[in-house]
């Protein structure tokens, strides 16, 4: 075994569902146990090939503005919304 526990339990229940659905696709015939078998043999080999300092400088530096640029543009009122809601609780607390 090796250590995953830098991987957030959300990246890898994502990760696992990813690979999950890849074989399914590809290997529909594959019994309960071959697809287990599988999804943790790839799963071991993503984590494994991953950059760790990467990962968890990319984890760092998740803000809220860099998660409302990955959401539609056309959304982009709700991220006015929320920059103007921060920007008072600021003030606030600067005041």
């Amino acid at each position: 075994m090796f250590d995953d526990s830098w991987i957030t339990v959300e990246d890898k229940r994502s990760l696992l569902k990813v690979i999950k659905e890849s074989y399914e696709t590809s290997m529909p015939w594959a019994d309960h146990a071959l697809m287990k078998s599988l999804v943790k043999e790839r799963y071991d080999r993503v984590v494994r090939e991953m950059d760790k300092e990467q990962y968890l400088a990319d984890k760092r530096e998740a803000t809220v503005d860099g998660m409302l640029d990955a959401i539609v543009p056309d959304q982009l009122e709700l991220k006015t919304g929320v920059k103007k809601m921060l920007a008072e609780k600021q003030v606030e607390e600067t005041a």
